[in-house]
C-alpha cells in the first residue's frame, strides 16, 4: 500500500546541527521500522520522516535539559542541598 499524502521535505529546521556527527539508523533499518504495518514508503519519505524523527527527538532532550537546569538553579536560590536530604 502506498501513502496517499506526499510529504514535503522540512524546511528552515533549526534541529539537527549538522556540524554534530550522530549516528543514524541506515536507510534500510528505518525501511524495516516504518514499513511493519504494511505501508510502503518512497526513500525520499523515510529520509524526511527519520529526519522529523530526530528532530523530535532533540527537542525533547533540549527540552528536559533545560527543565533540569531550571529545577537545579530554583533549588539553589532556595537553599536547596540534596547532599544535606541524606
Amino acid at each position: 500500500m502506498k501513502t496517499k499524502c506526499k510529504l514535503r521535505a522540512l524546511q528552515g529546521t533549526v534541529c539537527l546541527d549538522k556540524s554534530v556527527s550522530r549516528p543514524m539508523l541506515s536507510l534500510e533499518d528505518s525501511r524495516a521500522i516504518l514499513n511493519q504495518r504494511g505501508i510502503v514508503y518512497t526513500d525520499e519519505e523515510i529520509l524526511i520522516i527519520r529526519e522529523f524523527m530526530y528532530c523530535i527527538a532533540e527537542i525533547t532532550a533540549n527540552h528536559y535539559q533545560r527543565k533540569e537546569e531550571t529545577s537545579a538553579i530554583k533549588h539553589s536560590k532556595n537553599g536547596y542541598h540534596p547532599s544535606k536530604d541524606k
